[in-house]
C-alpha cells in the first residue's frame, strides 16, 4: 500500500500537469467550440488521454477508503490457510443470535461442499459499512473473495474484543474467566458493594447510572448552546480542540533548575548502566 501511495504521488502530479494544459485550452476564449478537441489533440494524442484517463480510474478511491483491496489482491495466500482455520476452531460467544457465526458457518459449509459462489440469499448483517462497497460490487452481487476477507477480519476484531472467544485460549479466553465466579460472588457480593459503596441491586445501580447520564447529557445541553467549541454539523457532535494552558512563570524557572542539576551522561555511560541492571535482574 505504501508503494501504491508513493507511484500514487507521481501519477497524480502528472495528471494535474494534464489537466491545467487543458483546461488552459479548454478556458481560451481565443479558441472556438468547434476547435477545442482539435487544439488539445494539438497537444495531447487521443491515446495518451486515453490512457490517461484509465490510469485516473486506477488512482481514483472511495471516500474514506480503507484500501481493503490490498487484502484482496492477497486472498489467493490468505486461501491456503483460512479453510483449514475456519474448520479447526470452534468459536463461542455470549451474543445470540450472531450474524457473524452464521457467515462463518456458511464458509465452512461451502468450504467442505466445494462450492465457490454465495447463495443469493446470503445475509449481510454482520458486514460494516467500511467494507460494503467491496462486498457488493456494482451490480449488487456479493463478491465472494471480499465476504470472506470481511468474515476474517470481524471474526479477528471480535477475538481480540472478547465478543468471541475460544476454549483452552489464554489471549482470547471467555471474558466471563476475568470475573469472579458466581458462585463466590455470591458470598462476596455484599462485602464489594459495601467497600465500594454501591447497591446490591443491578436494577437500582442502573437506575443511579441513568439519573447520571440524564444530568449529564443535560449540562452537555447547555454547554453547546451558543458555543463555538461544541457544536452539531450534519448530525454529528463537533468538539473543536482545546488550545494549551500557557504554563506560569514559575513553573517554566522550576522545569529550567531541575533540567540545570540533571547529569550530562553519555549515551555510551547510560547503556553500559541499563545492560548491568538488565544482567543483575536476569
Amino acid at each position: 500500500m505504501e508503494e501504491f501511495r508513493l507511484d500514487a504521488a507521481t501519477a497524480i502530479n502528472e495528471k494535474l500537469g494534464l489537466l491545467r494544459e487543458l483546461g488552459s485550452i479548454v478556458l481560451d476564449i481565443e479558441v472556438v467550440d468547434e476547435q477545442v478537441r482539435e487544439c488539445i489533440y494539438q497537444r495531447v494524442s487521443p491515446q495518451k488521454l486515453q490512457a490517461a484517463i484509465e490510469e485516473c480510474t486506477r488512482l481514483i478511491r472511495l471516500a474514506n477508503d480503507t484500501y481493503f483491496d490490498f487484502l484482496g489482491s492477497r486472498y489467493g495466500c490468505i486461501r491456503q490457510f483460512a479453510a483449514d482455520f475456519l474448520a479447526t476452531f470452534t468459536f463461542h460467544s455470549h451474543l445470540q443470535p450472531n450474524p457473524l457465526f452464521d457467515a462463518v458457518t456458511l464458509l465452512r459449509k461451502l468450504n467442505a461442499e466445494g462450492k465457490r459462489k454465495l447463495p443469493e440469499n446470503t445475509s449481510l448483517d454482520f458486514v460494516p459499512s467500511k467494507w460494503r462497497a467491496y462486498v457488493v460490487d456494482g451490480s449488487n452481487q456479493i463478491v465472494r473473495r471480499y465476504y470472506e476477507l470481511c468474515v476474517l477480519w470481524e471474526l479477528r476484531s471480535a477475538l481480540r474484543s472478547g465478543n468471541v472467544w475460544l476454549k483452552h485460549s489464554r489471549k482470547y479466553a471467555n471474558p466471563e474467566s476475568y470475573l469472579i465466579p458466581p458462585k463466590q460472588w455470591i458470598t462476596l457480593r455484599s462485602e464489594v458493594c459495601q467497600l465500594l459503596q454501591l447497591p446490591e441491586s443491578g436494577e437500582l445501580r442502573l437506575q443511579q447510572l441513568n439519573t447520571q447520564l440524564e444530568a449529564q447529557l443535560s449540562r452537555l445541553d447547555k454547554a453547546i448552546i451558543g458555543s463555538k467549541l461544541i457544536r452539531i454539523e450534519a448530525g454529528e457532535l463537533v468538539v473543536s480542540p482545546l488550545k494549551a494552558s500557557e504554563l506560569p512563570q514559575s513553573s517554566k524557572a522550576l522545569q529550567q533548575l531541575l533540567t540545570k542539576r540533571l547529569p550530562q551522561v553519555d549515551l555510551t555511560d547510560l547503556f553500559i548502566e541499563v545492560d548491568g541492571r538488565a544482567l543483575a535482574v536476569i
